[in-house]
C-alpha cells in the first residue's frame, strides 16, 4: 500500500524540526512544536509527531526526551 503524501501542516512542521535541528543541533520539545504553530496544547504536536513516525519521516527512541531521529529530508 502506498503511502499517502504529508499534508501542508504536516510539511510544516516536519521543515520546522529540521530547521530547528539544524539552528540548535537538536531536536525540538512537543512544547516548542506546540509554540512554534500556536497549538492549545502538546496533544496537537505529539500527533505530528506520531504522522511523521508512521510515514517514515521520524524515528523514536522510546524513554528518551527528544530522542527523534530524521529519517529523510523533504
Amino acid at each position: 500500500m502506498k503511502q499517502r503524501p504529508l499534508t501542508i501542516k504536516q510539511r510544516d512542521v516536519f521543515q520546522f524540526i529540521m530547521d530547528y535541528k539544524s539552528n540548535n543541533g537538536f531536536m525540538p520539545s512537543t512544547r516548542d512544536i506546540q509554540e512554534a504553530f500556536s497549538h492549545k496544547s502538546q496533544t496537537a504536536a505529539q500527533h505530528y509527531l506520531k504522522v511523521l513516525r508512521v510515514k517514515g519521516f521520524l524515528s523514536e527512541s522510546v524513554g528518551k526526551a527528544r530522542a527523534y531521529t530524521i529519517l529523510k529530508e523533504l
